[in-house]
This record gives structure tokens, C-alpha cells and sequence, in this order.
């Protein structure tokens, strides 16, 4: 598992947030975005990598057996800092060091020793001990995580890499030839001219890699373009069981993943030279003849699929392009399929829906590119997030950007997102459904409880309020059903959305948590509950029940879920619903309630999806 990289870089430009030397590439996770305005370097850094065979992998997997030798060098590590923090102001302790990963560890300290130049600096004994105790430690953790399984430490030469660039490929260029063959054969040439006309046919095939290569300087090897698409299919199918299997399990896999699981079928046309393609009952066409986004994902998915059981870096440059926001999004989601845990992708984009889908996962790491001084000569590399609002700016987003799914779903809160996401997605798959696609089909707008006060929905609503115009169109309202006092609004919600509204059956999202589903997660093995307790567990899917309440007086338990001082649950909401989730594998684990929301839920998308198809 790669989660640092330590660059040797002979390349001075880049630099990293403090202005020195980029020397790390830390925080790198299964897939890592990085953005940045046209020219600002981060292209020509994948290439630099691709090209790079010297830097070495840095790895957090050093095995159980050496976590007393880490722990031992962590506090070593803090005694140190603490130390020599005396003398130097500058120097401090990460405020999460006790939590910091191995490579996290090594790559933040080793940044600030080598900022702060403290290898030269000289005060008196009492400094140099402790320098000396720094730097043989950061010397211990560094032999820990670039020599994880022992011997020597591993290279990026060592590893495949494959280059994908901006997609241009699958357009078989060479085809134009076919067409003037007769032409080109009634030109009178010598045996030269005629020998140079054929290798230029023959290369007509590969010309966009050809450029990649030369103007580049990368490894043939790792280019892939899709121009040899044909080839490389064509051989696998007249090859062995294992490669006609693998293709077998690309068609279904791409079938599962992007049609429903209708049917997808690669065909190479041996007299042609070309591939075509039959997606579900329609008829077969040529791959080149595809919208161009269909073609991109082919070929992204093509060249991950064949290295899924390798460790290998797969870089892709922009795969927005030609490709529908809702599709950037599912890419990112198939991506971190389990097929995939072995690869390493780095992505370079400008699209905020690649970068959005970021919430959604955990092991997805954004590095923000900068050309210092838009002189093209000096990158600054930021190690990033995605609430970093000035990525946004760096992208060019508008609020426009957001106006794209058929149809907006509007909830009170975040969790109830998370929640009604995953309760869609089995609903869908159980039954047989459309697989109907969350932002192509459908997105969630929050508008935060009592804030919903603050919009306007009809024309005829005060001027202070925020007008809701714009994305009101084609929406759904789901309201709590925790307040009777609220009758008159809801009646208004009601009648501007044109009745596509629903108070919940029960009092809020919680309380469609199945009660199997609860108790796995409040407990690892059986439920302890109180006395007389057990009687009363089947009463949380009701409009009086209140979660967190519910949990501390029904089940014995270390801690409280309630707060009754300031009444607020003492758990994140958001963090609970996740874990919920991570419990659900089929509709079994759903409540009638929670089936009851996602029929009139679904019937919506349905009908919004069918008036615009019509």
C-alpha cells in the first residue's frame, strides 16, 4: 500500500505549502485528485512520476510485530521536538501526533527538520544531543516504512504505472487509409517512398501515443491510449481460457456498474480492424462510433480492470471530459470497489463533481496545484481537502454548476441524506428496479430544519426570504413529523411543491431504523437491555420515540446517547448514520416505514425521469 511517496526529484519546481523543496508527496490514499487552474503544473507532475524510477514508496503496513518499536519511536520523536522547541520557536508538536500514521509521522517532521535546517545548526551540547536523538529516530521510522517487508526499499521503477492521458484514442485514425488505399496505390512511388507510406500506415494506429511518447519522454509501456483497444481485445479473446475470462468479466463488471446489469458486449470485427459494442437489447454499433463518454469509461475501466490484482499506479488525466457530472461521480464510487484496493490512482481534473464526490469516502486525498508568481516556472503542491473553499474558486465553479440532476430531493439535514441514499439503493436493487442514478437522476438539497422558513417558494413568499426558483423545479420536500404546531407550513410547503411532499409516517429519519439494525451497532454480540425493556424495543418506528432517548432507556450501556441538560444527542448524527448504513446489505434491513419513503420517493424520480424521456 503506497502512502507517501519521498520524490528525489532532480526537478526543482515544485515546492511545497511552505515554499521549500516538495520533497514528499504525503497523504496519498487509494485515489488522490489533484486540481488546479490551466497551467498550473499538475499534469507535468504525473508525467514526472510516471517517469520517476527512483523515488521511493513509503508504506504504513510494517506489520503488528514493530508496533512497540513505533510506538517507542513516537515518543521519542515528541521528547525530541519538545526538546529542542526550547531553542528553536518554530519547531512544534503535531497537534494530532499521538495519532499521526508512520508515514504521516515521518513526512511532517522530516519537512520541518529540513525547513528549519536544523541538521546545521549548532547551539550548544544539550541542542546537539537532541538533535542527534531527532535524527536518529526519523532514521529508525524512515527504515520502518520504505523497508516495510524488510530488504531494500522499493522504488517506483519497481511498480507498474500506466499513463492515460486526456482521452483521445478509440477514433481509428488508421480507417482513413482503408478508404484511400486505391488512390494511394495509383500514385506512382519508388520502393522507398512506398516503404516509408506503409510504416506511416502502420503507426496510423498509434499516433496519439506516439506524441505522448515523444513530446514526453514517457515509457511506451505505461501509455495507454485506447488506439491498441482493438488489438489488445482481439488477442485476448484468440488467447488462452484465463484471457478469454478476463474479458467475460470486464463486459460484466462494466454491465453491473454503468447498465444496470442489462448487458455489455466488446466484438471485435476481425475484417474491419474495430471493435463493436451491444449494450443490453440495443443493436451493436462501433466503439468509435459511441458518445465519446461511453467510450472514456471503457477504456479507464479496461486498463484498471486488467491491473486489479497488482499494485500499480494508474494515472488519469481528466476523466470529466466528454463524461456527464453523474457519471464523474459514479466513476469516483466504482474506483473504490473492492477490485481495486491493490491500485493507486492519480487523477488530474477541473471538475467540482469529481472533487464533491470526495465527502462521500474516507481514503480520497486532494492536492491543490499553484503557479507561483503565473510565471510557469515554480509549483506550489498543497496537500488539500474538499471544504477548502478555494478549490473551488480554482475550478471556476459557479452556483450554476449545481443545476444539473432531473430531480432535487429536499431533506432537513445531512443524515437524512446518508440514510435515505442507502435505503434507494436497496429498495431499487431488491425490487428489481430502475437503478436510478443519485446525481443524474436525483440529488439531495438540506434546507436545515426550521431554515426552511428563510425560503421562498412561490412567487407571491416576502422579498427578504431566499428564492428557492431555481432549483425548485422538479423537487421533492420530506418533512419531520415531530411538531404539530406546524400544520399551517406544512400545508404551504405542500401546496408549493405541487404536492410532491411527504411528512414522514414516524417522528424523524431515526426512527426508520430497523431494530435489528440498531442493536448490531450499539452492541458487539447480544443486547443487554434493562428491566422490562425488551418488551417495549419494538416501539422506536413511531411518531413519539425519540432515538437517542429511546437507546439509553431501553438498553444497558458504558455511555449516554442522550443529553438531556442541553438536550442534544451526545453523538454525531452524521458519524451514527454512516454506521448505520455500513449494517445494511438488502430492503430485509429496512423498516416499513423507511419502504413506505422510498416508494414515494422513487415514484417521483420515476415520473420526473419519464416526463423528460418522453
Amino acid at each position: 500500500m503506497i502512502n507517501a511517496i519521498e520524490l528525489k526529484m532532480t526537478n526543482s519546481s515544485y515546492v511545497n505549502e511552505s515554499g521549500n523543496q516538495l520533497s514528499f508527496l504525503p497523504e496519498i490514499s487509494r485515489i488522490n485528485i489533484l486540481v488546479g487552474e490551466n497551467n498550473s503544473g499538475k499534469s507535468r507532475f504525473v508525467r514526472s512520476l510516471v517517469n520517476n524510477k527512483n523515488a521511493i514508496i513509503l508504506s504504513d503496513s510494517i506489520g503488528s510485530n514493530k508496533s512497540a518499536e513505533l510506538q517507542e519511536i513516537r515518543v521519542r520523536i515528541k521528547a525530541s521536538v519538545e526538546n529542542l522547541g526550547k531553542k528553536e520557536e518554530k519547531l512544534h508538536i503535531h497537534k494530532n501526533h499521538n495519532k499521526l500514521s508512520p508515514c504521516s509521522m515521518y513526512t511532517y517532521y522530516r519537512n520541518v527538520y529540513d525547513e528549519l535546517g536544523i541538521a546545521n545548526k549548532r547551539y550548544d551540547p544539550f541542542f546537539q544531543r537532541h538533535q542527534s536523538e531527532l535524527t536518529h529516530s526519523l532514521q529508525s521510522l524512515y527504515n520502518m516504512i520504505s523497508k516495510p517487508k524488510g530488504g531494500n526499499p522499493t522504488t517506483l521503477g519497481s511498480i507498474p504505472k500506466v499513463y492515460i492521458p486526456i482521452l483521445r484514442g478509440v477514433e481509428c485514425f488508421d480507417l482513413y487509409f482503408g478508404k484511400q488505399d486505391p488512390v494511394l496505390e495509383s500514385i506512382s512511388m519508388n520502393s522507398e517512398q512506398r516503404k516509408a507510406l506503409d510504416a506511416y500506415k502502420n503507426n496510423a494506429s498509434k499516433i496519439y501515443g506516439n506524441k505522448i511518447k515523444k513530446v514526453y519522454g514517457i515509457d511506451e509501456r505505461a501509455i495507454f491510449t485506447g488506439e491498441n483497444l482493438y488489438i489488445e481485445i482481439r488477442n485476448k479473446l484468440l488467447s488462452d481460457w484465463k484471457d478469454r475470462v478476463f474479458v467475460k468479466e470486464l463486459e460484466d463488471f462494466v454491465s453491473s456498474c454503468f447498465y444496470n446489469g442489462d448487458g455489455f458486449t466488446i466484438i471485435p470485427i476481425i475484417e474491419k480492424g474495430y471493435l463493436h459494442v451491444k449494450i443490453g437489447t440495443n443493436e451493436e454499433r462501433p466503439l468509435h462510433d459511441l458518445g465519446d463518454g461511453i467510450k472514456q469509461i471503457i477504456c479507464i475501466m479496461y486498463k484498471a480492470f486488467e491491473y486489479r490484482n497488482n499494485e500499480a499506479i494508474i494515472c488519469i488525466e481528466e476523466p470529466e471530459i466528454n463524461l456527464h457530472p453523474g457519471f464523474q461521480r459514479k466513476l469516483i464510487e466504482i474506483l473504490q470497489r473492492p477490485e481495486f484496493a491493490k491500485l493507486t490512482f492519480i487523477i488530474t481534473t477541473h471538475s467540482n463533481h469529481i472533487v464533491d464526490s470526495c465527502f462521500d469516502y474516507d481514503n480520497i486525498s486532494i492536492y491543490k496545484f499553484c503557479n507561483v508568481g503565473r510565471t510557469g516556472e515554480h509549483f506550489q503542491v498543497i496537500n488539500s481537502s474538499p471544504k477548502d473553499i478555494d478549490i473551488l474558486n480554482v475550478l471556476g465553479v459557479n452556483n450554476s454548476s449545481v443545476f444539473m440532476s432531473n430531480a432535487t430531493i429536499w431533506v432537513e439535514g445531512l443524515s437524512d441524506k446518508i440514510y435515505l441514499s442507502c435505503y434507494l439503493k436497496y429498495y431499487m436493487k431488491d425490487r428489481g428496479l430502475i437503478q436510478y442514478k443519485e446525481g443524474v437522476d436525483y440529488t439531495f438539497v438540506e434546507y436545515g430544519g426550521n431554515n426552511v422558513t428563510h425560503w421562498a417558494f412561490e412567487d407571491g413568499d416576502s422579498s427578504d426570504l431566499i428564492s428557492a426558483s431555481g432549483i425548485t423545479n422538479r423537487a421533492f420536500m420530506i418533512v419531520d413529523n415531530d411538531n404539530d404546531t406546524k400544520i399551517e407550513r406544512k400545508e404551504h410547503l405542500k401546496k408549493a411543491f405541487n404536492g410532491h411532499f411527504l411528512e414522514l409516517p414516524v417522528r424523524e429519519i431515526e426512527n426508520t431504523i430497523k431494530i435489528e439494525v440498531l442493536e448490531s451497532i450499539l452492541f458487539d454480540s447480544a443486547p443487554v437491555y434493562k428491566k422490562g425493556a425488551e418488551k417495549k424495543r419494538d416501539r422506536l418506528e413511531t411518531k413519539k420515540a425519540f432515538l437517542w432517548k429511546f437507546i439509553d432507556d431501553h438498553y444497558e450501556l458504558k455511555k449516554k446517547y442522550w443529553n438531556p441538560h442541553k438536550n442534544v444527542p451526545t453523538v454525531s448524527k452524521i458519524e451514527f448514520a454512516k454506521r448505520v448504513c455500513s449494517k445494511i446489505n438488502s430492503e430485509n434491513d429496512l423498516t416499513e416505514s423507511a419502504k413506505t419513503i422510498c416508494e414515494k420517493v422513487y415514484n417521483f424520480i420515476s415520473e420526473v425521469s419519464d416526463g423528460i424521456n418522453e
